[in-house]
């Protein structure tokens, strides 16, 4: 699993990066994958991710997919036509989900924004999704980018989905106490994702990423 999800993690890093602006999503093909989202603002909690993106998207802060074929119990729908289910109305929802967070008690543009995306066939894209999240931790995977209501919390400890807290239009912001932990977070998967690792096949991933990333 690690060496599979350290391969098509390169092949995604590997993948032009741009803008998350409709041309750009508009310009890529309507088809299933992968794709990363990538953070670069002076935002706080966030303004680690400035620095570590600066030159090129190298630590996400969220990973999707799609499967180009949508499934009714589990079973593939025929009925869906192509580009029904792609990566380009996955990244079209995200960038109006975003352009909402202009507003919340901690503000973010999406002229700060990045992705990258990789096609792949529809039974492989659970898996690289999988995979991605445990060998990238993206923060905002399971805080709830993809659900509307604001979540509740004890003061420092983040809610499920904390992202409508922090920047929903009309919630209540976090505590200093939570935007530590987020900070926190984002600490921890820059350290697991960038320094050298003891296991040879995560030091080996972890070098190939970031040539990909960088090239």
């Amino acid at each position: 699993m690690v060496n599979l999800a350290a391969s098509i993690a390169c092949e995604l890093f590997r993948r032009e990066e741009r803008s998350l602006t409709p041309f750009d999503i508009k310009g890529i093909s309507d088809s299933g994958g992968i794709y990363a989202i990538f953070y670069r603002g002076a935002v706080k909690p966030y303004r680690l991710y400035k620095h570590l993106n600066s030159s090129a998207g190298i630590l996400p802060i969220y990973v999707g997919k799609a499967a180009e074929s949508a499934t009714v119990n589990g079973l593939q729908d025929f009925r869906s036509g192509p580009g029904s289910n792609s990566v380009k109305k996955r990244l079209q929802t995200h960038k109006r989900k975003i352009d909402s967070f202009s507003t919340g008690a901690i503000p973010v543009q999406t002229s700060d924004f990045s992705f990258r995306f990789l096609g792949l066939p529809d039974a492989h894209v659970s898996m690289a999704e999988a995979g991605l999240i445990t060998f990238l931790s993206p923060i905002w995977n399971g805080a709830g980018f993809g659900s509307n209501a604001p979540g509740g919390g004890r003061p420092g400890k983040l809610p499920p989905n904390w992202l409508g807290l922090a920047h929903g239009p009309s919630a209540p912001g976090l505590s200093q106490s939570q935007e530590d932990d987020i900070r926190s977070k984002i600490l921890e998967q820059a350290r697991k994702v960038l320094r050298k690792q003891n296991d040879p096949r995560l030091e080996r991933a972890r070098s190939a990423i970031l040539i990909a990333a960088r090239a």
